[in-house]
């Protein structure tokens, strides 16, 4: 019963992932390639900001 329910997870995972990816590609040919993981990660205010801003204050409160 275990393994049978991991098995449908991992599917309906899966389907999950593919339907992100088609979704972005969908999502960025329309907006003419706005969204592109370099955009996303490397910009002013990017997620590589973000996580060194987190980075950062979890050092201020530890010490």
């Amino acid at each position: 019963m275990g393994s049978v329910t991991v098995g449908i997870l991992v599917v309906v995972l899966v389907l999950l992932i593919l339907l992100l990816f088609c979704s972005y590609k969908k999502l960025n040919k329309q907006a003419n390639g706005k969204y592109t993981v370099r955009e996303i990660l490397f910009k002013e205010g990017g997620l590589r900001d973000q996580a060194n801003n987190a980075v950062m204050t979890v050092r201020a409160w530890t010490g």
